[in-house]
């Protein structure tokens, strides 16, 4: 059964290349765990199945760039620097891109009932006095089976096309697999080794190791837009995991099949309508002779 839950850790701190920092937030439903770091809202830990994904060598950080201002604001999984005020609620973590902008933000962290995926979301309001153009962005260093921090453990990744959507997967030989992808046609997904930096990742190409092993191998994911004064967007995506490269892709399109109604449950919902109408209309007419 799928189930959440938060921890809080009173002055527990965890120590990575002599940084310490806590974590609070949880994640289960039993094969998939998540662990999250409750300074920088970043993901600390993915377990599945056994096997840490994050544990040790963590990068699974995200940030922002002005298109008016490169500079890039980023908060890391081990590192202590949050640059965005945040404040937590449960798995949601709410704090502001100030750098010449002013965005508004809310990232959400859930597990889809049913499938082994952790959903991302995050919500975004410009309350500049402006127009804002800016980009927002996640990168993961996937090291499973990692264990001392000293393992950098390279993984086969690829970029394609999964049911019309881009993804990016990074696998063991072993089948073992994490992929990323959103349905938002906004979405830039890469899955390789970085170069450069944000601004070419989204203008000039992103990575794609066209399944190369590499322990240099990343996934990385974000959106550029462009938001009005005032106004409000969100961006949604999904990291699935699996025992192997099929199996992780089928979790990641079962957690976007939308719910629609069977043929015998319309038919039916149809029949319940008509029949309430009737009823109605019936029970409006014998009022109308009796009170003639």
């Amino acid at each position: 059964m799928y189930r959440a839950f938060c921890r809080g850790f009173a002055g527990l701190a965890i120590a990575i290349s002599g940084v310490s920092f806590s974590f609070a937030g949880m994640l289960s439903n039993g094969p998939l765990t998540v662990e999250t770091n409750d300074t920088t809202g970043t993901v600390h830990d993915i377990t599945f199945n056994g096997t840490h994904f994050f544990e040790y060598n963590p990068i699974a950080d995200f940030g922002f760039q002005g298109k008016n201002n490169p500079t890039l604001e980023l908060n890391q999984s081990n590192a202590a620097t949050d640059y965005f005020d945040l404040s937590m609620s449960g798995l949601s973590y709410s704090g502001t891109y100030d750098n010449v902008l002013d965005i508004a933000f809310t990232r959400t962290y859930s597990l889809v009932p049913g499938q082994n995926v952790l959903r991302v979301e995050t919500s975004f309001t410009n309350n500049s006095a402006d127009a804002a153009d800016f980009s927002y962005f996640d990168i993961y260093d996937p090291d499973p089976g990692a264990t001392s921090a000293a393992d950098d453990v390279a993984t086969i990744n690829d970029r394609f096309i999964l049911d019309s959507v881009e993804v990016g997967q990074a696998s063991l030989a072993s089948g073992l697999s994490v992929l990323i992808g959103s349905y938002d046609s906004r979405a830039v997904v890469g899955s390789g080794n970085p170069t450069g930096n944000w601004t070419s990742f989204f203008s000039s190409g992103n990575p794609d190791a066209n399944g190369a092993l590499s322990a240099a191998n990343r996934l990385q994911i974000g959106l550029q837009t462009t938001l009005a004064s005032g106004a409000m967007t969100s961006f949604t995506y999904d990291l699935a995991f699996g025992t192997s490269v099929s199996g992780t892709q089928n979790e990641f399109i079962e957690a976007n099949v939308a719910t629609v109604p069977e043929p015998t449950s319309l038919a039916l919902y149809g029949l319940g309508t008509l029949c309430c109408g009737i009823g109605a209309a019936y029970k409006r007419r014998m009022k109308k002779n009796k009170d003639a």
